[in-house]
This record gives structure tokens, sequence and C-alpha cells, in this order.
């Protein structure tokens, strides 16, 4: 699960990256899946509504773009990979949640 989840980051990354028009500046990556808990957690302490599906931030310590989201229930799930498309864009264009 997790080197396909890798493979499929980086394909929605070069996706992107053809896709976009504006510069893509280097950054590392941090996905985590979590559970409902955690990401409800998650979204309270970064000022989201309880019920947020995921976060993007930027951790300045380690230069770092970190993701959160729930796991894609199967390959088939557009609904959650959309969500982590979304979340990679924040970390392409430097807009993250606070």
């Amino acid at each position: 699960m997790k080197c396909t989840a890798i493979i499929v980051i980086f394909a929605l990354i070069a996706g992107m990256a053809s896709a976009a028009a504006d510069s893509i500046e280097p950054r590392s990556l941090t996905w985590n899946i979590v559970s409902d808990q955690e990401m409800s957690r998650l979204c309270r302490r970064h000022g989201q509504t309880p019920g947020c599906a995921g976060l993007a931030a930027w951790d300045e310590e380690f230069q770092s773009c970190i993701i959160w989201t729930r796991s894609p229930r199967d390959a088939d799930d557009l609904q959650r990979w959309r969500l982590i498309h979304h979340e990679l864009r924040h970390c392409q264009q430097g807009a993250y949640h606070s």
C-alpha cells in the first residue's frame, strides 16, 4: 500500500507539473494517513471545521510540506484521491493551512 501510494503521489505531482503554468519550487513532502478521530483533531488544531477532509501545512523547522488525509478506500476512491491532489496543490503553490 505504501509503495502504491508513493507511486500515485509521484504520478499526481508529474501531472500537476505538466498542467501548471506556475513554477514548482522544490519541496519535501510528507503524507500522513490518519484516522477519522485524528483528522478531526488536526482540523480543529489548524483552525478548520472538525469535519475537514484534509490539510496541508508548512513545517518551518524541516522546510517540508506535510499533508494529512484519511486513506483512500481503494484505487477507485476518486473523492479521496482528488483530495490528495488538492492538498498537493497547496504544497505546490505555497498556500498552506495555518
